[in-house]
């Protein structure tokens, strides 16, 4: 990660966005740990900062049908 932060856009970079996780809980097991989740986006926080936008792409909802 640290070899991206000069990149940000927030540092005058390209980078406009950075993913946290891709399609977590999509395995089929029903499997979701929030605990997980929170703590790659504490992780992701504390190198992009407002830098640039995290966001991710899963389904991790226990109501999902």
């Amino acid at each position: 990660m640290p070899k991206i932060v000069p990149f940000l856009y927030g540092n005058e970079g390209n980078i406009i966005m950075v993913q946290i996780e891709n399609e977590y809980g999509h395995n089929g097991f029903d499997v979701c740990d929030k605990e997980y989740t929170l703590w790659l986006r504490d992780l992701l926080r504390n190198y992009v900062g407002d830098k640039a936008q995290l966001y991710t792409t899963d389904e991790c909802n226990i109501f999902f049908t």
